[in-house]
């Protein structure tokens, strides 16, 4: 059970975020994996946490390795904004082909109307939209890549890769924490949409309520029951012995 509303929960990440608001549009036509994470990576807060990697790397590994390599601090972080691009592209399109789009805008048909996903779309031209479609990006791309990150740490953990946790969720580290842009950008949305009158905007949050249950009906559950990081990460050793990084 935990499995299947962890795998619901990360669809939505992916091609809504933050359902306990109940505020956040479903991106239709589904963004492109490859720049989602790029942009990720590039935010901020993915690259405090690329800086954390590289650090956790340079304290693990095999120092007369990475010393003959010429791996220093910012070569370390290159190679991880590698592995998580790749990884997790990897991952969002695992996730993403388990999504029936068919299956979405029949039920999205049903529970409000025919044209509603197309309407969904079009909204999204409107300029309150776009202003908070802005807000809410920062909070998309850290809960996808904070995702993404978790499955590494546990990928590393049970195949005991000689990596100790690096993100501030595992960690606690307040930089990391303080970096995270999640909170801010959730406070910020809730002042918008309450302060937000505008008919073309609440009938966007409308539809965008009535998108949870489509997605969720139109999701293959059975694979979120059977998925783990070894699905997201499985060869991923192979990329971190090149960083000196092995197995206990």
């Amino acid at each position: 059970m935990t499995q299947r509303i962890i795998g619901v929960a990360v669809l939505l990440l992916l091609l809504e975020t933050c359902l306990a608001h109940a505020q956040i549009s479903l991106l239709y036509p589904i963004e492109p994996p490859a720049p989602f994470v790029r942009e990720a990576l590039a935010h901020p807060y993915g690259r405090a946490v690329l800086a954390e990697f590289a650090k956790t790397v340079a304290a693990s590994a095999d120092t007369a390795c990475l010393r003959s390599k010429a791996l220093d601090a910012a070569n370390l972080a290159d190679r991880g904004r590698d592995i998580f691009q790749r990884y997790g592209t990897r991952s969002m399109e695992i996730i993403i082909g388990n999504f029936d789009v068919r299956k979405y805008e029949a039920r999205i048909s049903e529970l409000a109307g025919a044209g509603a996903a197309s309407e969904l779309i079009e909204l999204r031209n409107d300029a309150d939209v776009k202003r908070y479609l802005i807000l809410e990006r920062p909070a998309r791309l850290a809960k996808v890549f904070d995702f993404v990150v978790e499955n590494f740490e546990r990928y590393a953990l049970i195949t005991r890769i000689n990596l100790r946790s690096f993100s501030g969720i595992s960690t606690g580290n307040d930089e990391l924490l303080r970096a995270n842009p999640i909170e801010e950008s959730e406070e910020a949305i809730e002042r918008f949409v309450a302060a937000n009158t505008s008919p073309r905007f609440r009938r966007f949050v409308e539809l965008s309520e009535i998108t949870a249950p489509a997605i969720m009906d139109a999701f293959n559950r059975e694979f979120a029951l059977k998925w783990g990081p070894t699905t997201f990460y499985r060869g991923v050793e192979s990329d971190l012995a090149e960083l000196c990084v092995i197995r206990r």
